[in-house]
């Protein structure tokens, strides 16, 4: 069996900005390193946390916790994996980097799950560090 990132029947990504690509493809790394799939089990679809909730916009995922024994450990692969440039820190009863938080939600119930997200307030990706004026400027190598 090769692990990888599946979902749960359902589960909608009506859009998928570029910090829910870059927490899918972590999962994959997670699948892979704890030899399990990870089922996601929430994107866009559902009702979370109100107006500033993540979910619609394609920037969080929930996923499922209680076959993984050490969820603390898939969390740090998780944000390890979608932001290498820092190691992950506690924060608000998870983790975090620069651009991304994770945690596991309602620890211990039947609803227990994953939450992974790109942190409030941040873009990801960041600005461009040059001084590419565009993606297309910078892919074609003009500064």
């Amino acid at each position: 069996m090769i692990p990888v990132v599946r979902n749960k029947p359902g589960v909608q990504f009506a859009i998928i900005e570029p910090g829910g690509h870059a927490l899918l493809a972590a999962f994959g790394v997670a699948a892979r390193t704890f030899g399990q799939d990870f089922i996601v089990t929430s994107g866009t679809d559902g009702t979370h946390s109100g107006p500033q909730d993540p979910h619609p916009h394609g920037r969080a995922y929930d996923g499922h916790s209680k076959d993984f024994a050490d969820k603390t450990a898939v969390i740090l692969a998780v944000l390890k994996a979608a932001d290498p440039s820092v190691e992950p820190f506690p924060l608000a009863g998870g983790y975090a980097t620069t651009y991304f938080f994770m945690w596991l939600e309602n620890e211990g119930t039947d609803n227990e799950h994953f939450h992974a997200q790109v942190r409030h307030g941040v873009e990801y990706p960041p600005a461009l560090q040059n001084n590419a004026e565009t993606i297309q400027d910078a892919s074609a190598g003009e500064n």
